[in-house]
């Protein structure tokens, strides 16, 4: 491509990050960008995490990130990472029907 930002790495996050929108598709983009870049790649994993287990995991990503659009997110509240997991859950409910 040309492009020196865009390496093994950054198509590993791209990847996981839609896995996570097609596993949930009611999960908001930047949430599975978030979960992606903190290494989360399926929503049994993410189903698994207490909020405060999650938020820490997104918390660290963003302070070893490089990337300039992690580094300026807001962090999400305890609540809202609660709602992923509860999307997460619910999920691995549907599909177990």
């Amino acid at each position: 491509l040309g492009e020196e930002s865009i390496c093994a790495e950054v198509f590993a996050a791209w990847q996981n990050e839609a896995r996570l929108i097609l596993a949930l598709p009611r999960l908001p983009t930047l949430a599975a960008r978030l979960l992606a870049a903190a290494g989360f790649e399926s929503a049994e994993r993410i189903g698994l995490c207490t909020p405060t287990e999650l938020l820490a995991a997104i918390e660290t990503a963003q302070l070893k990130s490089s990337a300039g659009w992690l580094v300026k997110t807001t962090l999400p509240t305890v609540a809202k990472v609660g709602e992923w997991i509860y999307l997460a859950q619910q999920s691995k409910k549907t599909f177990a029907a």
